[in-house]
């Protein structure tokens, strides 16, 4: 009997997707990174690999070095080391067969409804530390979403790098990517609905948003932005076409260029 008792223990902590201890460390993680939210290159990767691996090692541990590393580490280290912990845990952050919901083309089917679905079933389906691991990472990401500064070129730092985090992105899903990362911001900007989210209002006059005032403008450097920002754009072939946008979190297709853009191209 005792033996059994403790094969179902066994048998539970296997089945868990993170322990308590690497919760905790991920948990700790996520609010200095909120903390920081308003850092534009929150979200891009960093070329420190060996800094990356002793985070990702330090948030497995759940060990007391994390806080000396959150100290001496950049803020790109921090967050690609929480991604590459992310990337490397024992189960998929989202179950695959909720993957597939997004996965799937269905060209017919809104963004957002899908989004819906989705977080209808990880409600529905997540339990004990698979539930809080998912809800600290949305929590994070809507927040960076609505805090990050964003400049007239590029928007904001979209957190498309996140995405390989959520969905396992196949060679026959190349073609539809970018619905699927539409998709996927749309669960951010849903996810208050049926998570506890933080949803405080961010404020802060000192450094402006400018994207409300300079949608569409020059598409072409706002592609060799994206193509720098993310590793995402960077195995995927980019076009003109849909992008996120951080503040109204919505998906618009880039204005058509004038008569007079044209021109200007030609002479430069």
């Amino acid at each position: 009997m005792l033996i059994q008792t403790f094969i179902n223990i066994y048998r539970f902590f296997k089945k868990q997707i993170i322990g308590d201890k690497s919760l905790n460390a991920v948990l700790v993680v996520i609010e200095h990174l909120k903390e920081n939210a308003r850092n534009r290159d929150l979200f891009r990767i960093s070329r420190h690999d060996g800094r990356i691996k002793q985070i990702a090692n330090e948030i497995h541990k759940g060990g007391r070095g994390l806080e000396k590393l959150l100290e001496d580490c950049t803020i790109r280290e921090i967050a690609s080391g929480l991604q590459y912990f992310l990337l490397n845990l024992k189960k998929p952050l989202m179950p695959t067969y909720v993957q597939s919901l997004a996965l799937t083309d269905s060209p017919g089917v809104a963004p957002e409804l899908i989004a819906q679905d989705i977080l209808g079933l990880l409600k529905q389906e997540l339990a004990a530390n698979h539930l809080v691991l998912l809800i600290a990472v949305l929590d994070l990401l809507h927040h960076s979403l609505r805090c990050s500064p964003a400049d007239e070129l590029a928007g904001s730092s979209v957190p498309i790098s996140m995405l390989p985090i959520f969905f396992n992105m196949q060679a026959e899903h190349i073609s539809h990517w970018r619905r699927v990362a539409m998709i996927f911001m749309e669960i951010i900007r849903f996810s208050p609905s049926y998570f506890q989210i933080d949803t405080e209002e961010y404020n802060d006059s000192g450094l402006p948003n400018f994207a409300h005032q300079n949608r569409g403008v020059n598409n072409a450097l706002l592609q060799q932005r994206l193509l720098e920002m993310n590793v995402v754009l960077r195995r995927y072939i980019i076009r003109q076409g849909n992008r996120g946008d951080c503040c109204d979190f919505e998906a618009y297709q880039p204005r058509a260029p004038t008569h007079l853009r044209r021109h200007t191209r030609l002479h430069f």
